[in-house]
């Protein structure tokens, strides 16, 4: 195995398939940590913005790397501060991760994978016990996925396996592809002359990734074979439905190759030709291709159209919108408020502040920062969900339009209260102390300036220093 080729880690566009996209991860934390702490002085703000940079990439958390960063991360920012020794832990982590360690323990089980084969066909034997102890390893490693040729064992194993007997013909399959990865020159039983016969009989290089994660966005599809579903070009006007892309041949931008196969399981691919060798030439070479079959095609094109058109009743930009829309008409179009959108979800700022998240999918949640948990601890209409993997946020499932509009009058109090919860520059007065002094209130329609005016605390205590109602000398 090349020292490049790391295992496959998807996301809804990302895809961690090589050391230097992992690096790339590794080195921007190191960056984010390094900011944060150059003035040596860590506000809320910049701790949000680490827990931000966690939680992108929360659903891989049980993943090698994420699964020993996320928890000394978690641990350290919680109560909102970064002390120094916490800083140096996660210093520490990051530097252990970017020397190669990863890499290393993929290269070492891609190497006891491959002593494996050679040990349970030691004696030219291949028995039920040792297929079935090579499926656990196999199933235990999965952080292997998309490095050659775990996917293709897998995928084999699966097939085998699957009908609860294995007859000589399977354990002659078998035999045949796993000698492709042992070196006969260091075997005593093994001959090279018998494997090659036996590789002849059996054509097993092409073989389908077992339950393989299909993600359309922006990907590249190409389809080789027959299918009885539909015509190529239809086939062609679906994918790119999904926000994928079709092509005609295998390129190394080609992210998955669909195989038609007529409704059989199709794990073997003598037939196919010149795309799927392609395919698995580039995949011996380290490339991030993935081979799949027409029946996993439609399932996962089914889930996205199911997925989509559930989408198409909530959508979390448009919910975000009429909350800026709401609460502009409530307190003024300078009413500090701001909506973000992103492929992820959406989520809203008040005055600067990270407050309410809108994400919109098969379930749909709204998502309120826990700072403001006070605001519904004894409010028994809103039963909120508290998350593990989200540490600083509270989620409640929305189920309609209505439910969302009766929230209308929580995101106003949580726009008000966001006030208490943002540092505000003192200054004396502003520009319109004269009509503040007539009327006797602050009238700055700016709150967050408001709340900075320190006359405005003499007004309230009935001090007045100007205008026709003066009644104290200011000094």
């Amino acid at each position: 195995v090349k020292k490049d080729e790391v295992r496959q880690v998807k996301g809804d566009s990302k895809k961690f398939n090589s050391l230097a996209e992992l690096e790339k991860i590794i080195n921007t934390l190191t960056g984010i940590l390094k900011g944060i702490t150059a003035d040596k002085i860590i506000n809320f703000s910049e701790i949000e913005e680490l827990s931000h940079w966690c939680n992108f990439y929360r659903k891989y958390e049980n993943r090698h790397p994420f699964n020993e960063l996320f928890p000394i991360i978690d641990a350290a920012i919680k109560n909102g501060f970064l002390s120094k020794e916490e800083k140096d832990d996660i210093y520490w982590l990051v530097d252990k991760l970017t020397n190669n360690e990863f890499c290393e323990q993929t290269n070492s089980s891609m190497q006891i994978l491959h002593g494996i084969l050679h040990g349970i066909l030691a004696d030219n034997i291949l028995t039920d016990e040792e297929i079935i102890k090579l499926s656990e390893w196999i199933n235990d490693h999965d952080y292997l996925n998309g490095i050659y040729p775990y996917d293709e064992i897998k995928s084999l194993l699966k097939s085998v396996l699957s009908d609860g007997v294995i007859d000589e013909d399977e354990r002659d399959m078998l035999k045949a592809f796993f000698s492709e990865f042992i070196d006969t020159t260091l075997s005593y039983n093994l001959n090279q002359n018998e494997l090659n016969t036996l590789k002849s009989k059996y054509n097993v290089n092409g073989i389908c990734t077992a339950c393989p994660e299909i993600i359309f966005t922006s990907a590249s599809f190409c389809f080789t074979g027959v299918s009885t579903k539909a015509s190529r070009s239809e086939i062609k006007g679906l994918i790119e439905q999904t926000g994928a892309i079709f092509t005609d041949t295998v390129t190394k931008k080609t992210d998955y190759v669909v195989v038609g196969d007529d409704g059989n399981p199709a794990w073997v691919f003598a037939c196919y030709g010149r795309k799927v060798e392609k395919a698995i030439s580039m995949r011996k070479a380290g490339q991030k291709i993935c081979i799949i079959s027409e029946k996993d095609f439609w399932d996962e094109l089914n889930n996205w159209k199911r997925k989509d058109k559930t989408k198409a009743d909530l959508i979390s930009s448009e919910l975000c919108d009429q909350i800026v829309e709401m609460i502009k008409t409530k307190k003024g179009p300078e009413a500090e408020i701001e909506a973000i959108h992103n492929s992820a979800y959406s989520s809203i700022k008040f005055l600067g502040i990270h407050s309410v998240r809108v994400k919109c999918g098969r379930t749909n949640y709204i998502y309120l920062k826990n700072s403001y948990e006070y605001l519904w601890t004894d409010d028994k209409s809103i039963n909120l969900e508290q998350i593990p993997s989200e540490k600083l946020w509270s989620r409640l499932p929305l189920k309609s339009h209505e439910e969302f509009t009766s929230l209308y009058p929580l995101f106003l109090q949580l726009y008000e209260e966001s006030y208490s919860l943002v540092n505000v520059e003192l200054y004396s007065c502003c520009s319109r102390f004269t009509q503040c002094s007539d009327e006797r209130v602050c009238i700055q329609p700016n709150k967050r300036l408001a709340l900075g005016c320190q006359y405005r605390k003499h007004l309230t205590n009935g001090r007045i220093f100007y205008g026709v109602k003066q009644n104290t000398e200011f000094r």
